[in-house]
Protein backbone atom coordinates (compact mmCIF):
# COMPACT_ATOMS: atom_id res chain seq x y z
CA UNK A 1 0.00 0.00 0.00
CA UNK A 2 1.49 3.38 -1.11
CA UNK A 3 0.48 6.10 1.95
CA UNK A 4 1.24 9.84 1.99
CA UNK A 5 2.15 12.17 4.74
CA UNK A 6 1.89 15.42 5.29
CA UNK A 7 2.48 18.62 8.14
CA UNK A 8 3.66 16.94 11.23
CA UNK A 9 6.06 19.04 12.37
CA UNK A 10 5.66 22.67 14.45
CA UNK A 11 8.54 25.57 14.93
CA UNK A 12 8.91 23.20 18.11
CA UNK A 13 10.18 20.41 16.47
CA UNK A 14 9.40 17.25 15.09
CA UNK A 15 9.84 16.38 11.09
CA UNK A 16 7.64 14.39 8.68
CA UNK A 17 10.79 13.09 7.21
CA UNK A 18 11.53 11.08 10.16
CA UNK A 19 8.27 10.07 11.03
CA UNK A 20 8.51 8.76 7.66
CA UNK A 21 11.62 6.94 7.99
CA UNK A 22 10.51 5.19 11.38
CA UNK A 23 7.43 3.87 9.25
CA UNK A 24 9.89 2.70 6.76
CA UNK A 25 11.73 0.87 9.38
CA UNK A 26 8.93 -0.27 11.27
CA UNK A 27 6.32 -1.49 8.73
CA UNK A 28 9.18 -2.91 6.05
CA UNK A 29 9.10 -0.47 3.33
CA UNK A 30 9.47 -2.31 0.03
CA UNK A 31 10.41 1.19 -2.44
CA UNK A 32 12.53 4.07 -1.67
CA UNK A 33 10.37 6.25 0.30
CA UNK A 34 9.77 9.30 -1.66
CA UNK A 35 10.43 13.35 -0.32
CA UNK A 36 8.58 15.86 -1.97
CA UNK A 37 9.29 19.78 -1.43
CA UNK A 38 5.88 21.44 -1.94
CA UNK A 39 5.28 24.98 -3.16
CA UNK A 40 8.07 27.42 -1.49
CA UNK A 41 5.46 30.61 -2.10
CA UNK A 42 2.40 29.34 -0.08
CA UNK A 43 2.49 31.08 3.65
CA UNK A 44 1.16 28.00 5.71
CA UNK A 45 3.79 25.69 4.61
CA UNK A 46 5.13 23.57 6.92
CA UNK A 47 8.75 23.92 8.67
CA UNK A 48 10.54 21.86 6.09
CA UNK A 49 7.69 22.66 3.52
CA UNK A 50 8.39 18.75 2.75
CA UNK A 51 5.63 16.00 2.37
CA UNK A 52 6.21 11.83 1.99
CA UNK A 53 5.29 8.90 0.10
CA UNK A 54 5.98 5.16 1.08
CA UNK A 55 5.23 2.05 0.00
CA UNK A 56 4.32 -0.34 2.77
CA UNK A 57 3.50 -3.95 3.27
CA UNK A 58 0.32 -5.12 3.95
CA UNK A 59 -2.04 -3.08 5.63
CA UNK A 60 -0.75 -0.61 7.64
CA UNK A 61 -3.53 1.72 8.36
CA UNK A 62 -3.92 1.51 12.06
CA UNK A 63 0.04 1.11 12.55
CA UNK A 64 0.81 4.36 10.20
CA UNK A 65 -2.31 6.15 12.21
CA UNK A 66 -0.88 5.19 15.38
CA UNK A 67 2.28 6.98 14.79
CA UNK A 68 1.48 10.07 13.01
CA UNK A 69 -1.13 10.84 16.40
CA UNK A 70 1.85 9.96 18.31
CA UNK A 71 4.45 12.18 16.86
CA UNK A 72 2.64 14.87 15.19
CA UNK A 73 2.50 18.27 16.89
CA UNK A 74 -0.76 18.77 16.86
CA UNK A 75 -0.55 20.70 20.13
CA UNK A 76 0.47 23.17 17.97
CA UNK A 77 -2.83 24.81 16.44
CA UNK A 78 -0.15 25.31 12.66
CA UNK A 79 0.08 21.61 12.53
CA UNK A 80 -2.42 19.81 10.61
CA UNK A 81 -1.81 16.37 9.22
CA UNK A 82 -3.05 14.46 6.41
CA UNK A 83 -2.39 11.06 5.20
CA UNK A 84 -3.34 9.68 2.33
CA UNK A 85 -3.67 5.58 1.86
CA UNK A 86 -4.19 4.45 -1.93
CA UNK A 87 -4.37 0.31 -1.96
CA UNK A 88 -4.37 -0.06 -5.77
CA UNK A 89 -2.88 2.35 -8.58
CA UNK A 90 -3.86 2.26 -12.30
CA UNK A 91 -2.60 4.26 -15.23
CA UNK A 92 -5.10 6.55 -15.13
CA UNK A 93 -5.54 7.45 -11.46
CA UNK A 94 -1.12 7.52 -11.86
CA UNK A 95 -1.92 10.30 -14.63
CA UNK A 96 -4.18 12.18 -12.08
CA UNK A 97 -2.25 12.19 -9.44
CA UNK A 98 1.05 12.73 -11.31
CA UNK A 99 -0.70 15.89 -12.80
CA UNK A 100 -2.05 17.06 -9.25
CA UNK A 101 1.14 16.75 -7.70
CA UNK A 102 2.86 19.01 -10.30
CA UNK A 103 0.12 21.38 -9.51
CA UNK A 104 0.62 21.62 -6.22
CA UNK A 105 4.65 22.00 -6.70
CA UNK A 106 3.84 25.03 -9.03
CA UNK A 107 0.93 26.71 -8.19
CA UNK A 108 -1.97 27.09 -4.85
CA UNK A 109 -4.10 24.35 -4.64
CA UNK A 110 -6.75 23.72 -1.47
CA UNK A 111 -7.86 20.98 0.86
CA UNK A 112 -10.94 20.59 -1.61
CA UNK A 113 -8.79 20.40 -4.64
CA UNK A 114 -7.06 18.00 -3.00
CA UNK A 115 -10.40 15.91 -2.02
CA UNK A 116 -11.79 16.13 -5.67
CA UNK A 117 -7.71 14.50 -6.73
CA UNK A 118 -8.50 11.56 -4.03
CA UNK A 119 -11.98 10.58 -4.73
CA UNK A 120 -11.31 9.99 -8.83
CA UNK A 121 -8.10 8.41 -7.80
CA UNK A 122 -9.33 5.99 -5.11
CA UNK A 123 -7.14 7.78 -1.88
CA UNK A 124 -8.43 7.18 1.58
CA UNK A 125 -7.36 10.58 3.26
CA UNK A 126 -7.39 11.82 6.98
CA UNK A 127 -6.96 14.88 8.27
CA UNK A 128 -6.22 15.39 11.84
CA UNK A 129 -6.42 18.81 13.80
CA UNK A 130 -8.08 20.75 10.22
CA UNK A 131 -5.91 18.22 7.79
CA UNK A 132 -4.99 20.85 5.87
CA UNK A 133 -1.75 18.52 5.48
CA UNK A 134 -3.68 16.01 2.63
CA UNK A 135 -2.63 18.57 0.01
CA UNK A 136 0.40 17.11 -0.04
CA UNK A 137 0.05 13.26 0.94
CA UNK A 138 -1.94 13.11 -1.82
CA UNK A 139 0.29 14.90 -3.80
CA UNK A 140 3.09 13.18 -2.32
CA UNK A 141 1.37 10.11 -4.24
CA UNK A 142 1.69 11.59 -7.77
CA UNK A 143 5.86 11.94 -7.45
CA UNK A 144 7.57 8.92 -9.00
CA UNK A 145 10.84 7.82 -10.26
CA UNK A 146 9.46 8.86 -13.52
CA UNK A 147 9.42 12.77 -12.59
CA UNK A 148 13.06 14.60 -12.46
CA UNK A 149 14.48 13.73 -9.20
CA UNK A 150 17.63 13.80 -7.21
CA UNK A 151 18.53 11.98 -4.38
CA UNK A 152 18.93 13.00 -0.08
CA UNK A 153 20.63 10.68 2.55
CA UNK A 154 19.51 11.89 5.93
CA UNK A 155 20.91 11.12 9.23
CA UNK A 156 19.27 11.46 12.39
CA UNK A 157 20.09 11.97 15.89
CA UNK A 158 19.36 10.16 19.01
CA UNK A 159 16.48 11.44 20.58
CA UNK A 160 18.30 12.56 24.01
CA UNK A 161 20.28 15.12 21.66
CA UNK A 162 17.34 17.34 19.81
CA UNK A 163 17.27 20.76 20.41
CA UNK A 164 21.11 20.82 21.33
CA UNK A 165 24.05 22.13 19.23
CA UNK A 166 24.67 19.69 16.48
CA UNK A 167 28.02 18.74 16.22
CA UNK A 168 29.43 17.64 13.13
CA UNK A 169 33.20 17.65 11.75
CA UNK A 170 33.05 20.19 9.83
CA UNK A 171 36.55 19.44 8.03
CA UNK A 172 35.41 16.38 6.83
CA UNK A 173 32.16 18.24 5.28
CA UNK A 174 34.23 20.04 3.24
CA UNK A 175 36.92 17.49 2.60
CA UNK A 176 33.47 15.67 1.12
CA UNK A 177 32.80 18.15 -1.05
CA UNK A 178 35.33 18.82 -2.93
CA UNK A 179 35.72 14.78 -3.42
CA UNK A 180 32.38 13.76 -3.84
CA UNK A 181 31.50 15.52 -7.33
CA UNK A 182 28.56 13.96 -7.63
CA UNK A 183 26.62 15.81 -4.90
CA UNK A 184 25.74 19.50 -4.46
CA UNK A 185 24.67 22.47 -2.05
CA UNK A 186 27.20 21.22 0.94
CA UNK A 187 29.68 24.10 1.31
CA UNK A 188 28.77 27.67 0.30
CA UNK A 189 31.80 28.50 -1.74
CA UNK A 190 31.80 32.01 -1.17
CA UNK A 191 32.04 32.39 2.83
CA UNK A 192 32.81 28.25 2.89
CA UNK A 193 30.01 28.06 5.16
CA UNK A 194 28.67 24.16 5.86
CA UNK A 195 25.18 23.95 4.81
CA UNK A 196 24.36 20.50 5.14
CA UNK A 197 23.29 20.71 8.47
CA UNK A 198 19.72 22.23 9.93
CA UNK A 199 18.87 24.76 12.50
CA UNK A 200 15.69 24.04 14.04
CA UNK A 201 15.27 21.92 17.19
CA UNK A 202 13.75 18.35 14.52
CA UNK A 203 15.82 15.38 14.52
CA UNK A 204 17.63 15.92 11.40
CA UNK A 205 21.44 15.56 12.05
CA UNK A 206 22.73 16.54 8.24
CA UNK A 207 21.62 15.71 5.02
CA UNK A 208 23.89 14.68 1.90
CA UNK A 209 22.29 15.84 -1.38
CA UNK A 210 23.16 14.24 -5.01
CA UNK A 211 22.66 12.54 -8.57
CA UNK A 212 21.97 8.95 -6.86
CA UNK A 213 21.97 6.72 -4.21
CA UNK A 214 25.49 5.73 -5.00
CA UNK A 215 26.64 9.38 -4.57
CA UNK A 216 24.98 10.15 -1.37
CA UNK A 217 25.52 7.08 0.26
CA UNK A 218 29.57 7.62 -0.67
CA UNK A 219 29.23 10.86 0.20
CA UNK A 220 28.12 10.35 3.72
CA UNK A 221 30.40 7.63 4.60
CA UNK A 222 33.57 10.69 4.19
CA UNK A 223 31.04 12.56 7.13
CA UNK A 224 31.92 12.49 10.51
CA UNK A 225 29.62 13.87 13.90
CA UNK A 226 30.90 14.41 17.01
CA UNK A 227 27.84 12.99 18.61
CA UNK A 228 25.58 9.54 17.55
CA UNK A 229 23.35 8.68 14.67
CA UNK A 230 20.25 7.35 15.61
CA UNK A 231 19.99 5.97 12.05
CA UNK A 232 20.06 6.48 8.49
CA UNK A 233 17.61 6.79 5.51
CA UNK A 234 17.63 7.34 1.90
CA UNK A 235 14.75 9.15 -0.49
CA UNK A 236 14.32 10.09 -3.43
CA UNK A 237 13.79 13.25 -4.05
CA UNK A 238 12.55 16.72 -6.32
CA UNK A 239 15.24 18.53 -4.64
CA UNK A 240 17.14 20.65 -7.15
CA UNK A 241 14.96 19.89 -10.10
CA UNK A 242 13.42 23.05 -10.91
CA UNK A 243 10.15 20.97 -10.77
CA UNK A 244 8.01 23.90 -9.01
CA UNK A 245 9.12 26.65 -12.34
CA UNK A 246 6.66 26.72 -15.45
CA UNK A 247 7.04 29.34 -17.98
CA UNK A 248 4.13 31.61 -18.31
CA UNK A 249 3.09 35.22 -19.98
CA UNK A 250 3.12 37.13 -16.64
CA UNK A 251 -0.32 38.16 -17.42
CA UNK A 252 -1.30 34.47 -16.54
CA UNK A 253 0.84 35.02 -12.91
CA UNK A 254 -1.40 34.17 -10.05
CA UNK A 255 -0.87 34.38 -6.32
CA UNK A 256 1.85 31.98 -4.97
CA UNK A 257 2.65 31.05 -8.41
CA UNK A 258 6.48 29.71 -9.48
CA UNK A 259 7.23 31.17 -13.39
CA UNK A 260 9.80 31.50 -15.97
CA UNK A 261 8.88 34.02 -18.08
CA UNK A 262 11.00 36.39 -21.42
CA UNK A 263 10.78 39.67 -20.54
CA UNK A 264 12.13 42.97 -22.01
CA UNK A 265 13.57 45.27 -19.04
CA UNK A 266 11.39 48.31 -18.90
CA UNK A 267 13.31 50.28 -15.61
CA UNK A 268 16.82 50.83 -14.37
CA UNK A 269 17.23 49.05 -11.16
CA UNK A 270 16.27 50.33 -7.56
CA UNK A 271 18.47 49.76 -4.29
CA UNK A 272 15.84 49.59 -1.59
CA UNK A 273 16.71 50.07 1.97
CA UNK A 274 18.56 46.41 3.25
CA UNK A 275 20.22 46.23 0.38
CA UNK A 276 17.32 44.77 -1.80
CA UNK A 277 17.34 45.32 -5.71
CA UNK A 278 14.28 45.67 -8.24
CA UNK A 279 14.02 46.01 -12.07
CA UNK A 280 10.57 46.67 -14.36
CA UNK A 281 10.22 44.06 -16.83
CA UNK A 282 7.36 43.61 -19.57
CA UNK A 283 6.80 41.17 -22.20
CA UNK A 284 3.90 42.58 -23.71
CA UNK A 285 1.36 40.87 -21.61
CA UNK A 286 2.01 42.51 -18.70
CA UNK A 287 4.20 44.08 -16.32
CA UNK A 288 5.99 42.87 -12.72
CA UNK A 289 9.33 43.89 -10.56
CA UNK A 290 11.87 41.49 -9.81
CA UNK A 291 13.73 41.65 -6.85
CA UNK A 292 16.64 40.22 -5.97
CA UNK A 293 16.90 40.34 -2.09
CA UNK A 294 20.17 41.13 -0.34
CA UNK A 295 20.72 37.12 0.65
CA UNK A 296 20.77 36.34 -3.07
CA UNK A 297 24.22 37.54 -3.60
CA UNK A 298 25.49 38.12 -6.86
CA UNK A 299 21.77 38.23 -8.57
CA UNK A 300 21.79 41.94 -7.47
CA UNK A 301 25.11 42.87 -9.35
CA UNK A 302 23.08 41.43 -11.87
CA UNK A 303 19.97 43.73 -12.01
CA UNK A 304 21.85 46.57 -10.95
CA UNK A 305 23.85 45.43 -14.65
CA UNK A 306 20.86 45.63 -16.43
CA UNK A 307 19.14 48.32 -18.18
CA UNK A 308 16.08 48.88 -20.82
CA UNK A 309 15.92 46.83 -23.60
CA UNK A 310 17.71 44.07 -21.93
CA UNK A 311 16.13 40.74 -22.77
CA UNK A 312 16.49 38.34 -20.31
CA UNK A 313 14.84 34.89 -18.97
CA UNK A 314 13.49 34.86 -15.22
CA UNK A 315 12.37 32.60 -13.18
CA UNK A 316 11.40 32.88 -9.34
CA UNK A 317 8.21 33.15 -7.17
CA UNK A 318 5.41 35.36 -6.24
CA UNK A 319 3.57 36.18 -3.11
CA UNK A 320 0.25 36.91 -2.05
CA UNK A 321 -0.07 39.83 -4.24
CA UNK A 322 0.82 39.51 -7.61
CA UNK A 323 3.99 42.64 -8.01
CA UNK A 324 6.91 41.25 -7.72
CA UNK A 325 8.59 37.99 -8.81
CA UNK A 326 11.39 37.21 -6.37
CA UNK A 327 14.19 35.89 -8.64
CA UNK A 328 16.09 32.79 -8.10
CA UNK A 329 17.82 32.55 -11.15
CA UNK A 330 17.95 34.50 -14.90
CA UNK A 331 19.31 34.16 -18.06
CA UNK A 332 21.03 37.41 -19.84
CA UNK A 333 19.33 36.60 -23.37
CA UNK A 334 21.19 39.86 -25.06
CA UNK A 335 22.18 43.67 -24.32
CA UNK A 336 20.97 46.41 -25.50
CA UNK A 337 23.88 49.17 -26.88
CA UNK A 338 24.14 51.61 -24.80
CA UNK A 339 25.38 54.43 -26.29
CA UNK A 340 27.16 58.15 -24.17
CA UNK A 341 27.73 61.16 -25.43
CA UNK A 342 31.76 61.94 -25.02
CA UNK A 343 33.65 65.20 -25.73
CA UNK A 344 36.48 64.43 -28.31
CA UNK A 345 40.08 65.05 -27.63
CA UNK A 346 42.14 67.70 -29.12
CA UNK A 347 45.97 69.36 -28.42
CA UNK A 348 46.16 66.45 -25.69
CA UNK A 349 43.04 67.41 -24.05
CA UNK A 350 39.26 66.64 -24.36
CA UNK A 351 37.14 69.53 -26.37
CA UNK A 352 34.82 71.43 -24.31
CA UNK A 353 30.96 72.15 -24.79
CA UNK A 354 30.62 74.94 -27.31
CA UNK A 355 26.51 75.47 -26.41
CA UNK A 356 23.95 73.73 -26.32
CA UNK A 357 23.40 71.58 -29.63
CA UNK A 358 26.87 73.35 -30.96
CA UNK A 359 28.82 70.22 -30.33
CA UNK A 360 32.16 70.98 -29.22
CA UNK A 361 35.23 73.40 -29.18
CA UNK A 362 39.06 72.96 -27.97
CA UNK A 363 40.12 75.76 -25.89
CA UNK A 364 44.15 75.61 -26.89
CA UNK A 365 43.39 75.74 -30.80
CA UNK A 366 39.46 76.91 -31.55
CA UNK A 367 38.93 73.67 -33.00
CA UNK A 368 35.09 72.86 -33.13
CA UNK A 369 34.01 69.22 -33.42
CA UNK A 370 30.24 67.66 -33.45
CA UNK A 371 29.30 65.26 -30.65
CA UNK A 372 30.95 61.90 -30.51
CA UNK A 373 28.95 58.84 -29.35
CA UNK A 374 30.37 55.66 -27.98
CA UNK A 375 29.43 52.43 -26.52
CA UNK A 376 29.65 51.65 -22.80
CA UNK A 377 31.47 48.33 -21.86
CA UNK A 378 28.19 46.45 -20.15
CA UNK A 379 28.76 45.22 -16.33
CA UNK A 380 26.95 42.09 -17.11
CA UNK A 381 27.61 39.91 -19.79
CA UNK A 382 25.05 37.35 -21.63
CA UNK A 383 24.87 33.80 -19.51
CA UNK A 384 23.03 32.39 -16.58
CA UNK A 385 23.04 32.94 -13.44
CA UNK A 386 21.62 31.83 -9.52
CA UNK A 387 21.04 32.94 -6.15
CA UNK A 388 24.01 32.06 -3.86
CA UNK A 389 24.13 28.67 -2.35
CA UNK A 390 23.02 29.72 0.97
CA UNK A 391 20.38 31.17 -0.36
CA UNK A 392 18.56 28.91 -2.80
CA UNK A 393 15.45 27.20 -2.15
CA UNK A 394 15.08 23.27 -2.22
CA UNK A 395 13.79 22.85 -5.38
CA UNK A 396 15.97 25.26 -7.26
CA UNK A 397 18.30 23.28 -9.53
CA UNK A 398 21.84 24.28 -9.39
CA UNK A 399 23.23 25.89 -12.76
CA UNK A 400 26.50 23.35 -12.82
CA UNK A 401 23.92 20.33 -13.92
Amino acid sequence: MRVGIDDTDSKDGMCTTYLAALLQKKLGGSQDPALVRLNPNIPYKTRGNAALALTLDGDPKAAVLAEVRRLAHVHSPNTQPGVAFLAETSKSSQRILTEFYRRTVSEHVTIDDAQEVANKAGIEVIGLNGGRGIVGAVAALGFTKDEPHTWELLAYRSPENCGKKRRIDEESVIRMDSLALDTFGNVDPESGRVLIAPHGPDPVLYGVRGLSREAVEEADNMVSAFEPVEFKQVFFTNQGTDAHLRMKKLSEVLPYDNVCAEVVVSSSARVLSGGHVVLGVSDGSGSLDVAAYRQSGRLRDVLKGLGSGDRVVICGGVGKYVKTINLEKIGVLSLEEKMVRRAPVCCGKSMTSAGSGKGFKCKKCGKKAGDKQVSVRRDVLPGWYEADVGARRHLSKPLIR
